[in-house]
């Protein structure tokens, strides 16, 4: 298979998910089965599903793998109306087909968002770590902000709450948030 400049991964696997009703066999109809219940992830399995060593090497398995693939769905629809591969279906028609919501590009993203940020609040509350997410960017000067094994915390009001970044600014966030964990 021939790699572009676009994250292989992230191709791959939604290529696999995109193309799980060409077939018609038990395996691919499993498949489809997971890509339908998407919307329906459970954080804390996801928790459970998402190991990451010392290393930093990330291990994937049960939910954390269908988590990343609803990942990848996001990123798709925020790099639309480009293609990841052209051989996969438009973002939207993806999104359409893997979690059964309607609308434009906008109101589709907006509900994959919902359901990230639902998976978060799950996740977090599975970890007993944090009462919430922030992006990055709108951190303030006056939160503090720890770094543990897995991830960034900023602590506001009170509040522990989960650092967000996304693909395209991942380097420029972990560097920014490095200087300011204590």
């Amino acid at each position: 298979m021939k790699r572009s400049g676009r994250s292989f991964w992230s191709t791959t696997t939604l290529q696999s998910a995109a193309f799980a009703n060409d077939n018609d066999n038990d395996n691919d109809n499993d498949t489809e089965n997971d890509m339908k219940d998407l919307n329906n992830i459970d954080g804390a399995k996801v928790h459970e599903g998402i190991e990451v060593t010392e290393g930093g090497c990330i291990s994937l398995t049960g939910e954390g793998i269908a988590f990343m693939r609803l990942l990848s769905l996001r990123q798709a629809l925020q790099l639309h109306p480009m293609k990841l591969s052209r051989h996969l279906p438009a973002a939207t028609t993806m999104a359409r087909k893997m979690l059964g919501i309607k609308g434009n590009r906008d109101k589709l993203l907006a509900q994959v968002e919902e359901i990230v940020a639902r998976i978060q609040e799950e996740r977090a509350i599975a970890a007993e770590v944090a009462s919430g997410n922030l992006y990055w960017k709108n951190l303030k000067d006056s939160d503090t902000v720890e770094m543990t094994e897995r991830y960034f915390l900023a602590i506001r009001d009170g509040k522990r709450l989960v650092i967000n970044w996304s693909g395209q600014d991942s380097r420029e966030a972990q560097l920014f948030l490095m200087g300011r964990a204590n």
